[in-house]
């Protein structure tokens, strides 16, 4: 008994030390407090902590993706002073450029060994003028938090052109921009829209189906028909894609249309595995093989597995918009709230300041009061006609020390808070401000992606389908251009017309090309687009 009430005593007190060692922690920790924001200019922000959209804002300022603001305010000012062309500086780093240039000269088109003062005095203009540009969007929380994200650099105008179709320009909403990018033509295809800036928000289904099939043929065109090599088709398309991601909205569209084509090209290749094939069949130089009888079994397995990954993809495209739905909701409920909170604090100070006149002039009156009462009731007593005492000059002494003391000497440390308060309450404003812009290109993204996940892999659906032939000759609406086809007759057509028509094509190597193989090739050559178009949209 004795050894157990030990124990029971040790365990006691191990408790209570170990409560008195949380209560000491929490104590000597400061804890935060949610309605105080933290000062941005030496905190950095947890929003920009994620991979940037693009980097080359940074760089030209020379700092981290993840840097506060005082950073970024002190790297303008020393490149600003360190490229001025008026500033003895830049000339004194002629020597150390041109340096720099030679040893660029392996990688690069070579260059002159020196350059005249003139023309580096243009590119220090030059280079002020893209650091004057680049702090305009990193120093400013709204911009910086959509370039950061998005790559937009200071207008969504871009973003609403591809997402919506329109652009606001001259007071009119509708109406589309008159000059689109070349990355931006090629993102407009991969949507399905055509790269003219006329109404293609007025494109239907069908039509940006077409487009997009249109495209993919003449994407897919070589690889089907094995006039260029894997290793050439995948440096095309890393060089692709290297200029799409860091464009506005690149890498999300990228990614969207990558996972959309893997899928489609999956679903093609499990569907011959299942028919007894094997991965030969869609290799450049595979043999024809019969094909064997599917079981109904697998059929359905297939069909099941189908409907599984469409119905996943949809609810999951759903949820994504309902949340993004629901930040921006969330999001203009701060604003509001710190709005009906700026609104009720300039009502208490005006309250306060309608008290504390109405208090001073009550004062002023009461003692104007009592000097009057005064006057009449010692006025002229002991006095000669004419000659004033010495309490008229007192009291009118005591009047002046009671209007100096409402009017100088009031204590000011309310006004202080009530200034402290507004600056912290204008803070907030700006970040939610941001947080709303960043949650509306957000959840516009999210509800034009289930649009455009539908759309395309419809149009891949389509285009692999066994019904239609679409990289073969006899079928003439799967040509992307009337030149194609006529150049393909011309050369192909003379003495194999009848071959053409009844199954496949020979390819300009020579070789003939079934349509079932031609289709797995191009299911094949569609997971690899798709797999490069989300790595690069990752990196």
């Amino acid at each position: 008994m004795t050894d157990k009430g030990k124990m029971r005593r040790r365990r006691e007190t191990a408790v209570v030390l170990w409560l008195f060692c949380l209560d000491a922690a929490s104590i000597a920790k400061p804890t935060f407090l949610p309605n105080k924001p933290r000062n941005c200019l030496l905190l950095p922000n947890n929003l920009y902590t994620s991979t940037a959209h693009d980097t080359e804002l940074y760089a030209e300022l020379d700092v981290p993706t993840n840097a506060t603001l005082m950073q970024i305010q002190k790297s303008y000012r020393r490149l600003s002073r360190d490229w001025h062309p008026d500033k003895i500086a830049v000339r004194r780093r002629k020597l150390q450029w041109q340096q720099q240039q030679q040893q660029q000269q392996q990688q690069q088109r070579r260059q002159s060994s020196s350059r005249a003062d003139d023309d580096l005095e243009e590119y220090a203009r030059n280079k002020l003028q893209r650091i004057s540009t680049a702090y305009e969007i990193l120093g400013d929380d709204h911009s910086r938090l959509l370039y950061h994200r998005y790559g937009l650099r200071g207008s969504t105008e871009a973003a609403l052109h591809l997402l919506t179709g329109r652009q606001a320009t001259n007071g009119n909403p509708l109406e589309a921009p008159s000059e689109v990018s070349n990355e931006q033509s090629v993102l407009l295809r991969l949507m399905g829209y055509s790269a003219s800036p006329q109404n293609h928000h007025h494109c239907s289904n069908l039509h940006r189906m077409h487009n997009i099939q249109n495209s993919l043929m003449q994407k897919l065109l070589p690889i089907v028909d094995g006039t260029i090599t894997q290793e050439l088709f995948i440096a095309n398309l890393y060089h692709e894609c290297s200029s799409l991601k860091s464009s506005p909205l690149g890498a999300q569209i990228l990614r969207c249309v990558g996972r959309a084509y893997r899928i489609e090209g999956y679903r093609v290749l499990r569907q011959e595995l299942s028919r007894g094939g094997t991965r030969d069949s869609w290799k450049p130089r595979a043999p024809e093989y019969t094909r064997h009888d599917t079981n109904g079994f697998d059929k359905a397995k297939h069909r099941l597995s189908n409907i599984a990954v469409d119905r996943y993809r949809d609810v999951k495209h759903l949820a994504q918009a309902a949340l993004a739905s629901t930040k921006l909701i969330h999001t203009e409920r701060q604003m509001k709230r710190l709005d009906n909170e700026r609104r009720r604090a300039e009502d208490e100070r005006s309250n306060r300041r309608q008290k504390r006149h109405s208090e001073e002039i009550g004062k002023r009156r009461m003692i104007e009061g009592r000097k009057r009462h005064a006057n009449i009731h010692s006025h002229g007593i002991g006095a000669l006609p004419g000659e004033e005492t010495s309490e008229d000059a007192l009291g009118d002494f005591s009047l002046d020390l009671n209007d100096l003391d409402s009017h100088f000497m009031h204590d000011e440390d309310p006004d202080n808070d009530a200034l402290e308060w507004e600056l912290q309450h204008t803070q907030q404003q700006k970040i939610y401000q941001a947080l709303h812009s960043m949650h509306q290109m957000e959840a516009l993204w999210k509800l034009t992606k289930i649009e455009l996940d539908r759309v395309v892999r419809e149009s891949c659906r389509s285009l692999l389908s066994p019904a239609w032939d679409a990289f073969g000759p006899s079928n003439y609406g799967g040509w992307h251009n009337e030149h194609a086809q006529q150049d393909y007759q011309n050369i192909y057509c003379a003495g194999y017309e009848s071959n053409f028509r009844q199954d496949g094509w020979v390819n300009p190597l020579g070789e003939t090309v079934s349509n079932r193989v031609g289709r797995l090739r191009a299911a094949a050559a569609l997971v690899l687009v798709g797999d490069i178009f989300v790595q690069c949209s990752k990196e």
